[in-house]
């Protein structure tokens, strides 16, 4: 993978986990629980659905990442919060698969705006 496409996507990781509460300051052997959703339906949308679209809308105004990096990173994401201890990554798998289709959506309305 190209230097730059690595970079711009651990950059991005990075400031995802400090939107959402900073993974600087995570137990690391805390991470490691699971932390089963405890419904498949609850709260599929949500303030978060929002930041989802916008942040990934900003990924979309990069010509270097691809629809198969936001792939990659979107569902990264949604599986490391399967682990992390904080409650806002609670979230039913429902809410899993929105949290994807937002970012999604937001990449490729600002991609095909900007096209």
């Amino acid at each position: 993978m190209n230097k730059i496409v690595t970079f711009i996507i651990i950059f991005s990781l990075i400031i995802l986990s400090k939107l959402y509460g900073g993974l600087v300051d995570l137990n690391l052997w805390g991470m490691f629980s699971y932390n089963h959703p405890d419904s498949f339906t609850k709260n599929s949308i949500n303030f978060y659905s929002l930041i989802h679209f916008i942040e990934y809308g900003v990924l979309g105004l990069f010509k270097i990442i691809k629809l198969s990096h936001i792939w990659i990173i979107s569902i990264s994401w949604e599986i490391s919060e399967l682990f992390l201890p904080y409650n806002w990554a609670k979230e039913s798998w429902l809410n899993k698969v929105m949290d994807i289709f937002f970012n999604l959506t937001g990449y490729l309305t600002i991609k095909n705006f900007y096209k």
